[in-house]
């Protein structure tokens, strides 16, 4: 069985709580496409077997922090 990521494949996708304010934070996708330039959705996805980090923002006070989320069996 391949291991995917929840968040990015949206199957039961993981979402967390604001550290800064409690609101509901937005998942900006994994950390390589939010911190790098518009080619790297084109590039191979480079994570660990278990684990894919994403970034998440806070749309009410503009905190943002990365979490890592557990792949799941496909």
């Amino acid at each position: 069985m391949e291991m995917v990521c929840p968040n990015c494949n949206e199957l039961n996708a993981k979402s967390f709580s604001c550290a800064n304010c409690g609101e509901r934070m937005t998942d900006l996708g994994r950390a390589q496409e939010v911190y790098q330039d518009d080619y790297t959705a084109n590039m191979p996805i480079n994570d660990a077997y278990d684990y894919c980090i994403h970034v998440f923002k806070c749309s009410t006070c503009g905190y943002n922090e990365k979490f890592q989320i557990k792949k799941i069996n496909a």
